[in-house]
């Protein structure tokens, strides 16, 4: 297929993608998982443009997390990253690891997830991408803290807070600011519940 057949086709499996999680914020959750069976075969046939496919898998798979479709998210971010990494291409990665790590994790399979998280971890870091860095921080640290190691946990809260406060100090609009304040992920680590 075409460059500009995989981006069209990126486009509608997008568009798809937004309505199965307007369609599980309504409440129709049996609907949704027919339809990230279907979307889910789409994906692993490859059909999209690495990089327009990695938006349109990252948010399947956080669509799929609340749905509790791990199987699928772990398919799914097998074949994407495999894919991104033969190509050398790293934009989302780290979120497709993390959201690999969340699926592992669901599924108790936690030395796996913690592997994929700090493999998210080191991505983000590389990147630079402190927007990834942040909730895989978060994840890690409650990761850490069900292992027992609370010394572990201590560090990656710390780290997340210095994040945290590094981004919101950088966001100029107070509205912006405080949204991001006030999301429940950050309010967990700033505010140590």
């Amino acid at each position: 297929m075409e460059k500009s057949n995989k981006i069209k086709v990126g486009f509608d499996l997008y568009r798809e993608v937004i309505k199965l999680r307007r369609g599980y914020y309504l409440g129709d959750e049996a609907g949704v998982v027919k339809k990230l069976n279907i979307l889910e075969e789409k994906i692993l046939h490859g059909i999209t443009d690495v990089y327009f496919g990695s938006a349109v898998e990252t948010l399947f798979g956080e669509v799929a997390i609340e749905v509790g479709e791990f199987q699928s998210v772990l398919a799914v971010t097998q074949e994407v990253i495999a894919r991104m990494k033969a190509e050398g291409k790293r934009f989302l990665l780290p979120d497709l690891l993390h959201l690999r790590g969340q699926a592992l994790h669901a599924q108790g399979r936690n030395e796996e997830a913690l592997q994929a998280l700090y493999e998210g971890r080191a991505e983000a870091e590389a990147q630079g991408s402190q927007r990834a860095l942040w909730p895989i921080l978060t994840t890690l640290t409650k990761l850490e803290r069900q292992q027992g190691n609370q010394v572990g946990a201590d560090q990656l809260t710390a780290e997340a807070k210095q994040v945290i406060a590094n981004i919101a100090d950088h966001i100029e609009e107070a509205d912006l600011r405080s949204s991001f304040l006030n999301l429940k992920q950050v309010r967990e680590i700033i505010g140590g519940d």
